[in-house]
């Protein structure tokens, strides 16, 4: 299948630009420039990356979360550019930009719901029970609508809800992983009976 997000520096060269820019044209790759500032330091946070110090005193540059890295390259490019954004440091306290992202999540998961149910109906029915009872779907903060209105969820303060939310993104992140580890179990099946043929 290959990369399907390329991210490169404002200093590449153009010959390089030009091929990558034809593939994107073609729909094949999504190319983002990273963001360098004045003080040539690069926005590792928009693909997901953060420097650690080792114990020896080198700096490294490591995934933050494995399991976005993973999804964003199962799923399509527009879902994958909001999967990097939901933990970049400026949606720090934006529960607003954060509750978009979680349903776009969950529409992506919705029409795979019946497999994923079949697959691991606990965490499917958990994610899809919390992105309708912790206003991303519905409001369920209006007292006045008693048919949706979730006081528990209303009454919690900013980073409790917040806290919520990012559990919430990583029970959709594990559902795309589910799928995935079932087609690969699949595959391993079948390797196993072919060692088995006569």
């Amino acid at each position: 299948k290959g990369a399907v997000n390329i991210y490169i520096s404002p200093f590449e060269h153009n010959a390089v630009i030009r091929t990558l820019h034809h593939f994107e044209e073609q729909g094949k790759i999504k190319v983002t420039q990273l963001t360098v500032s004045k003080d040539m330091v690069y926005d590792l946070e928009k693909i997901n990356h953060e420097m650690v110090k080792q114990k020896d005193g080198r700096l490294i540059i490591v995934q933050k979360d494995a399991a976005v890295s993973a999804v964003v390259d199962l799923v399509e490019p527009d879902l994958a550019q909001i999967i990097h954004e939901y933990h970049h440091y400026l949606l720090k306290g934006d529960l607003g930009a954060k509750k978009d992202i979680l349903r776009k999540l969950a529409d992506a998961l919705e029409p795979k719901r019946k497999e994923l149910d079949n697959l691991n109906k606990t965490l499917c029915s958990d994610f899809f029970f919390l992105v309708n009872k912790m206003n991303i779907r519905h409001n369920n903060c209006d007292p006045s609508d008693k048919s949706k209105y979730v006081e528990k969820f209303d009454k919690m303060t900013k980073q409790q809800k917040e806290a919520w939310y990012d559990g919430i993104f990583q029970q959709g992140l594990m559902l795309f992983l589910t799928i995935e580890q079932a087609k690969r179990t699949k595959e391993i099946a079948g390797f196993k009976a072919s060692l088995n043929e006569k």
